[in-house]
Protein backbone atom coordinates (compact mmCIF):
# COMPACT_ATOMS: atom_id res chain seq x y z
CA UNK A 1 0.00 0.00 0.00
CA UNK A 2 1.25 3.56 -1.07
CA UNK A 3 1.49 6.44 1.39
CA UNK A 4 -1.11 9.12 0.42
CA UNK A 5 -0.27 10.84 -2.25
CA UNK A 6 2.61 8.97 -3.60
CA UNK A 7 0.14 6.98 -6.10
CA UNK A 8 -0.21 10.05 -7.84
CA UNK A 9 3.50 10.43 -8.39
CA UNK A 10 3.67 6.68 -9.08
CA UNK A 11 0.98 7.00 -11.67
CA UNK A 12 2.94 10.18 -12.99
CA UNK A 13 5.64 8.36 -13.81
CA UNK A 14 3.66 5.71 -15.55
CA UNK A 15 2.40 7.72 -17.49
CA UNK A 16 4.91 9.59 -18.74
CA UNK A 17 6.65 6.13 -19.88
CA UNK A 18 3.56 5.03 -21.39
CA UNK A 19 3.57 8.24 -23.55
CA UNK A 20 7.27 7.95 -24.58
CA UNK A 21 6.57 4.36 -25.65
CA UNK A 22 3.28 5.52 -27.58
CA UNK A 23 4.73 8.54 -29.03
CA UNK A 24 7.91 6.41 -30.29
CA UNK A 25 4.95 5.08 -32.72
CA UNK A 26 3.40 8.21 -33.91
CA UNK A 27 4.92 11.54 -32.54
CA UNK A 28 8.74 12.95 -32.03
CA UNK A 29 10.13 12.72 -28.81
CA UNK A 30 10.36 16.64 -29.08
CA UNK A 31 6.73 16.69 -30.19
CA UNK A 32 5.67 14.41 -27.33
CA UNK A 33 7.01 16.13 -24.71
CA UNK A 34 6.11 19.29 -26.01
CA UNK A 35 2.18 17.89 -25.94
CA UNK A 36 2.99 16.40 -22.59
CA UNK A 37 4.78 19.78 -20.98
CA UNK A 38 2.18 21.86 -23.30
CA UNK A 39 -0.90 19.94 -20.88
CA UNK A 40 0.37 20.54 -17.91
CA UNK A 41 0.99 23.82 -18.98
CA UNK A 42 -2.52 24.99 -19.32
CA UNK A 43 -4.39 22.95 -16.40
CA UNK A 44 -1.42 24.93 -14.47
CA UNK A 45 -2.86 28.45 -15.86
CA UNK A 46 -6.40 27.12 -15.21
CA UNK A 47 -5.74 26.48 -11.52
CA UNK A 48 -4.00 29.61 -10.66
CA UNK A 49 -6.91 31.41 -12.99
CA UNK A 50 -9.65 29.57 -10.68
CA UNK A 51 -7.18 31.41 -7.47
CA UNK A 52 -6.89 34.45 -8.84
CA UNK A 53 -11.10 35.13 -8.85
CA UNK A 54 -11.23 33.68 -5.72
CA UNK A 55 -7.86 35.37 -4.02
CA UNK A 56 -7.26 38.62 -6.28
CA UNK A 57 -8.50 41.78 -4.93
CA UNK A 58 -8.48 43.98 -8.40
CA UNK A 59 -11.36 43.86 -11.65
CA UNK A 60 -7.57 43.05 -13.54
CA UNK A 61 -6.74 40.35 -11.75
CA UNK A 62 -10.34 38.94 -11.53
CA UNK A 63 -10.69 39.56 -15.11
CA UNK A 64 -7.47 38.38 -16.04
CA UNK A 65 -7.89 34.45 -13.68
CA UNK A 66 -10.92 34.49 -15.81
CA UNK A 67 -9.65 34.73 -19.33
CA UNK A 68 -7.08 32.35 -18.23
CA UNK A 69 -9.31 29.38 -17.69
CA UNK A 70 -11.60 29.92 -20.38
CA UNK A 71 -8.52 30.18 -22.78
CA UNK A 72 -7.00 27.56 -21.22
CA UNK A 73 -9.46 25.57 -20.60
CA UNK A 74 -10.33 25.55 -24.61
CA UNK A 75 -7.07 25.16 -25.37
CA UNK A 76 -6.16 21.90 -23.03
CA UNK A 77 -9.12 20.41 -24.59
CA UNK A 78 -7.58 20.83 -27.99
CA UNK A 79 -4.47 19.47 -27.01
CA UNK A 80 -5.99 16.31 -25.17
CA UNK A 81 -7.90 15.61 -28.38
CA UNK A 82 -4.48 15.79 -30.17
CA UNK A 83 -3.37 13.06 -27.59
CA UNK A 84 -6.18 10.83 -28.40
CA UNK A 85 -5.49 11.26 -32.32
CA UNK A 86 -1.84 10.59 -32.43
CA UNK A 87 -2.98 7.66 -30.00
CA UNK A 88 -1.04 8.91 -27.18
CA UNK A 89 -2.56 7.14 -23.67
CA UNK A 90 -4.24 9.53 -20.95
CA UNK A 91 -2.40 12.77 -20.76
CA UNK A 92 -0.76 13.22 -17.17
CA UNK A 93 -1.91 16.71 -15.75
CA UNK A 94 0.56 16.44 -12.72
CA UNK A 95 2.12 19.86 -12.50
CA UNK A 96 6.10 20.11 -12.29
CA UNK A 97 7.88 21.43 -9.05
CA UNK A 98 8.11 24.92 -10.18
CA UNK A 99 4.69 24.91 -10.74
CA UNK A 100 3.86 22.99 -7.63
CA UNK A 101 5.67 25.72 -5.73
CA UNK A 102 4.23 28.79 -7.51
CA UNK A 103 0.97 26.96 -6.93
CA UNK A 104 1.28 26.52 -3.37
CA UNK A 105 2.78 30.00 -2.67
CA UNK A 106 -0.12 32.02 -4.33
CA UNK A 107 -2.92 29.65 -2.69
CA UNK A 108 -1.60 31.35 0.44
CA UNK A 109 -2.10 34.59 -0.64
CA UNK A 110 -5.19 37.26 -0.77
CA UNK A 111 -5.34 40.52 -1.99
CA UNK A 112 -3.37 43.44 -3.62
CA UNK A 113 0.03 40.96 -2.29
CA UNK A 114 -1.30 38.18 -4.42
CA UNK A 115 -2.07 40.75 -7.05
CA UNK A 116 1.50 41.48 -7.36
CA UNK A 117 2.96 37.81 -7.20
CA UNK A 118 0.14 36.70 -9.38
CA UNK A 119 0.96 38.94 -12.29
CA UNK A 120 4.67 38.48 -11.85
CA UNK A 121 3.87 34.78 -12.17
CA UNK A 122 1.97 34.84 -15.44
CA UNK A 123 4.45 37.10 -16.76
CA UNK A 124 7.21 35.09 -16.54
CA UNK A 125 5.31 32.07 -17.21
CA UNK A 126 3.85 33.38 -20.49
CA UNK A 127 7.28 34.62 -21.38
CA UNK A 128 8.48 31.28 -21.35
CA UNK A 129 5.43 30.00 -23.01
CA UNK A 130 6.12 32.09 -26.02
CA UNK A 131 9.01 31.13 -26.60
CA UNK A 132 8.49 27.37 -26.41
CA UNK A 133 5.07 27.70 -28.41
CA UNK A 134 6.94 29.91 -31.37
CA UNK A 135 9.81 27.08 -31.34
CA UNK A 136 7.46 24.36 -31.87
CA UNK A 137 5.18 26.53 -34.54
CA UNK A 138 7.83 26.52 -36.60
CA UNK A 139 9.62 23.22 -35.81
CA UNK A 140 7.22 20.64 -35.11
CA UNK A 141 7.97 17.58 -37.05
CA UNK A 142 4.23 16.71 -36.52
CA UNK A 143 1.70 18.81 -38.88
CA UNK A 144 -1.00 19.03 -36.00
CA UNK A 145 1.39 19.62 -33.00
CA UNK A 146 2.87 22.61 -35.43
CA UNK A 147 -0.76 24.00 -36.12
CA UNK A 148 -1.91 23.88 -32.16
CA UNK A 149 1.05 25.52 -31.17
CA UNK A 150 0.43 28.15 -34.17
CA UNK A 151 -2.77 28.40 -33.18
CA UNK A 152 -1.83 29.46 -29.37
CA UNK A 153 1.41 31.79 -29.94
CA UNK A 154 -1.42 34.72 -30.49
CA UNK A 155 -3.21 33.88 -27.44
CA UNK A 156 -0.32 33.53 -25.54
CA UNK A 157 0.65 37.20 -27.11
CA UNK A 158 -2.90 38.65 -25.99
CA UNK A 159 -2.21 37.11 -22.37
CA UNK A 160 1.52 38.77 -22.15
CA UNK A 161 0.36 42.00 -23.79
CA UNK A 162 -2.63 41.86 -20.96
CA UNK A 163 -0.75 40.69 -17.82
CA UNK A 164 2.22 43.34 -18.87
CA UNK A 165 -0.40 46.67 -19.22
CA UNK A 166 -2.71 45.96 -16.63
CA UNK A 167 -5.40 46.14 -19.25
CA UNK A 168 -8.02 43.48 -20.45
CA UNK A 169 -7.78 42.92 -24.27
CA UNK A 170 -10.51 44.05 -26.21
CA UNK A 171 -12.84 41.11 -28.17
Amino acid sequence: MLAPGKHLVVLGLLATLLIERACAQNLSTVDAKFVKAAAVGQQFEVSLGKVAITNGSSDFVKGFGQMMVNDHSAALKDLLGLGQKKNMPPLSLTFNSKQKATFSKLSKLKGAAFDRAYRAAMAEDHTEDLAEFKKEASGAKDSDVRAFAKKCVPVIQKHLAAIKSGKMPKH
